[in-house]
């Protein structure tokens, strides 16, 4: 079948991110969605530092509709939200799956993501990046503190 340009169908993409309704004064929420490159994470990075100036603001930055990340941006998308919680408002990242977490573990950035991922729960110990087939000899929740 030839295709002809006036039969091609319009792709429509979805934006990249998008501000969610506020949950309450000072508190912003920021949806990522599908593929992320390093021109989409600087966007989101200008849209934080114009948007949360203010060191009262919160931003929660929801990656659970992000399928890909390029992990080669991921160390400078990291360090620049950590500046930003230094200077100004409070940045959490929150909803990440586990192979967008295991992307920031790959790229060198998995000790800022420590530092960025809000742990609602309260969990005492940071998340474990293990290589590719040594999870299923790992639990997740690690060794066993039982005397047997």
């Amino acid at each position: 079948m030839i295709a002809y340009p006036h039969q091609a169908r319009a792709v429509v993409e979805r934006p990249a991110f998008q501000w969610d309704a506020t949950r309450g004064p000072g508190v912003l929420s920021l949806r990522l969605f599908g593929r992320l490159g390093a021109n989409e994470l600087g966007r989101v990075l200008e849209t934080i530092a114009r948007t949360a100036r203010s060191p009262r603001d919160l931003v929660l930055v929801d990656l659970a509709e992000v399928r890909h990340i390029d992990y080669r941006a991921l160390p400078g998308f990291a360090a620049t939200l950590l500046r930003q919680q230094e200077r100004g408002a409070c940045v959490w990242l929150l909803g990440m799956s586990d192979y967008v977490r295991s992307l920031f573990g790959v790229s060198g950035a998995g000790m800022l993501l420590r530092r960025l991922e809000w742990n609602p729960g309260g969990e005492t110990e940071p998340r474990r990046f293990f290589p590719p087939g040594l999870s299923r000899y790992v639990s997740a929740t690690g060794p066993s503190r039982e005397r047997v």
